[in-house]
């Protein structure tokens, strides 16, 4: 039987990072990209609104490039996000972020939307958006498809491998296809 995921929508904000947790997918089922458009666009038009009560308005979707990240559950999630805030502090971006546990004995898939700001004059916000997907089993294949449908056309693709690749890895062959440069992270390689 599939397992229940956390419902709805629920929204925080911790500096300069607004984050929702959507339920994308049930246990093994397949995961609703367009749920995750939805979503993005729904937290964009909240954080544009002038109406909302303690904040500034004046925010701005920046988008120069898509980033898709691969990683396992070992990598540490802090510093993971620490060096992306940085890089969208001067590259706006469309950020895939893959958590992959293909190890996992059964089936689970969920997504996490976030958007990063950094304040520019007169307190205007320019911002890019992030899209975390979390997926162990066989369920790590729908998580690249998913990838693959939320990519930003028109815009070039880089993608962090923060693993070892492997020549017969089909799902890195597969997400290399995606990129138009690729970044091999080697710091923690044995």
């Amino acid at each position: 039987t599939a397992r229940r995921v956390r419902r709805g929508i629920s929204a925080t904000r911790t500096g300069s990072q607004h984050q929702r947790r959507v339920a994308l997918a049930v246990g093994n089922s397949h995961m609703k990209v367009e749920r995750i458009e939805t979503s993005l666009a729904s937290m964009w038009s909240d954080a544009a609104d002038p109406e909302r009560k303690g904040e500034s308005p004046g925010v701005t979707r920046a988008c120069t490039l898509n980033l898709i990240v691969y990683a396992t559950p070992a990598e540490d999630r802090d510093q993971l996000q620490e060096l992306l805030s940085e890089l969208n502090h001067e590259h706006p971006s469309r950020t895939l972020v893959m958590i992959a546990d293909r190890a996992a004995p059964a089936p689970r898939i969920e997504a996490y939307i976030s958007m990063r700001c950094r304040l520019i004059g007169g307190g205007k916000q320019v911002c890019g958006e992030e899209v975390t997907i979390e997926a162990d089993g066989p369920r790590v294949d729908a998580a690249a498809s998913a990838v693959e449908a939320l990519l930003v056309p028109g815009l070039p693709v880089y993608l962090w491998w923060k693993d070892i690749p492997h020549q017969s890895d089909a799902l890195f062959e597969r997400v290399v296809r995606m990129a138009d440069r690729l970044i091999i992270d080697s710091a923690k390689f044995d």
